[in-house]
């Protein structure tokens, strides 16, 4: 099929093949949110008067379809791209929707779309996550453990509080989305366009907070965007990282705080006694696998000039890979983290009396001694097993925010971004229904 950029000169097969890249596959992913877009411009195109209202009724019914069969992986891409192959299934009728835009503003569009989806979607499950952890905590609140630092025991402290601080973490660590939420529709080649088409309008259809304004910013707003994302979702993969490295050290011979269930360890094909913690092995090393795309993406920023490059076209693989590892590695977590169990005996025992040596530092302290003189006469001269009574008095004496015995509860946040997610998704879907907005303008 002929891409849409063809003059009726022949064109070098090679070439062609070169310049399209993955984009006929990785376009599978973009089909969905580049017929809604369409949707929108359609209707902004009629608003303008630069459609008949019956063209611009069956185009979007025409859409709509396009975009049902996306969303179920059914649409096959047989042209350069997804941008093309949509504009061709729509025909002749199709030639009349690329007035006021480009392919950059119409690529960038559903891009962010998508972005915008998927944070959205990773937010729900970070939520999801979050609730389960505090919910953990709450559960364990009074099972002292160790603390560590430099991975050697600290303080005594509890598994509420262990687990809690990553309930925290994931909660600070939702997506935001910044520049992902201001579309770039109508924005064209980077120079905007004499079709008076209401960019503002098309952005309220598709559920952007706003408009970016300047066109040309639009075309490095592309690469901007994408990094943006993938910082995100280093964000969220490095607190994962965390909790899965946690999880495996705990529960490694001769630790035990944390016991793996058997059916979620994976085992040897040559050692019959092992059960490997490999679902968080792998959960870790995805982390430096998102960083690795998260620069990739990042570079490729770096010195361009301004305008379109064809450079940017490098940024899709990446991002849709790190948005697969981040989404599935939230899963797996949700899921694992249900067949783990705290072995309390494990804990307390790990908890010895060298361990309140800051706690009788700060004693010391408070009731007058110098804390350099107290820190060096907290040294303990032995070393004992604290029982849990002990244990729990030198947890719950730590009152400052946050501390030990004066935990947070962090709020429930669950609905809050499953909202987010079920109003964004009604709104594409509302935008691919001709009465929802059309009828308005």
């Amino acid at each position: 099929m002929k891409p849409l950029w063809d003059k009726g000169k022949k064109l070098d097969a090679t070439v062609l093949d070169f310049t399209a890249g993955q984009d006929a596959i990785l376009d599978t992913q973009l089909a969905y949110y580049d017929a809604i877009a369409s949707c929108a411009h359609v209707k902004a195109l009629a608003k303008a008067g630069l459609l008949s209202k019956p063209e611009a009724k069956t185009l979007v019914t025409k859409l709509a379809a396009i975009a049902d069969k996306a969303a179920d992986g059914k649409f096959a891409i047989d042209a350069e791209d997804c941008h093309s192959a949509i504009e061709q299934a729509l025909g002749d009728m199709g030639k009349k929707v690329h007035l006021g835009r480009s392919r950059n503003d119409q690529a960038a569009t559903a891009m962010r779309l998508y972005l915008k989806d998927m944070l959205l979607d990773a937010g729900s499950k970070q939520a999801l996550l979050a609730d389960m952890l505090q919910s953990m905590a709450l559960k364990h609140k009074d099972t002292p453990m160790p603390g560590y630092s430099h991975t050697r025991k600290a303080m005594v402290s509890s598994v509420g509080h262990w687990l809690g601080s990553y309930a925290e973490l994931l909660s600070l660590t939702v997506p935001r989305l910044g520049v992902i939420d201001l579309s770039p529709l109508g924005s064209a080649s980077g120079f905007g366009t004499s079709a008076t088409v209401d960019r503002t309008f098309e952005a309220k259809l598709l559920g952007f907070a706003g408009v970016q304004q300047n066109a040309l910013g639009c075309q490095a707003g592309r690469v901007m965007a994408e990094a943006h994302a993938c910082q995100q979702m280093l964000s969220i993969m490095t607190v994962l990282s965390q909790l899965a490295a946690d999880i495996i050290f705990f529960s490694a011979e001769g630790i035990g705080y944390v016991k793996i269930s058997p059916d979620i360890a994976t085992g040897s094909s040559l050692m019959p006694n092992k059960q490997n913690p490999d679902v968080f092995e792998l959960v870790r090393a995805k982390a430096s696998s998102v960083l690795g795309h998260c620069t990739a993406v990042q570079s490729l920023g770096i010195g361009m000039l301004s305008g379109y490059n064809r450079d940017y076209q490098q940024a899709k693989a990446h991002v849709m890979q790190a948005a697969a590892e981040t989404l599935a590695s939230l899963e797996i977590l949700s899921h694992a983290m249900r067949h783990i169990s705290i072995d309390d005996d494990a804990c307390l025992k790990a908890c010895t009396s060298d361990m309140a040596a800051t706690d009788v530092a700060i004693q010391l302290a408070i009731k007058g001694v110098p804390f350099r003189d107290a820190y060096r006469k907290a040294v303990p001269k032995e070393v004992k097993p604290l029982t849990k009574t002990d244990a729990l008095r030198l947890v719950d004496a730590r009152k400052s925010i946050g501390a030990t015995g004066n935990p947070t509860t962090m709020a429930k946040n669950i609905k809050t971004a499953q909202d987010a997610l079920l109003t964004f998704s009604k709104q594409l879907e509302g935008c691919s229904s001709w009465d929802a907005e059309q009828s308005k303008a």
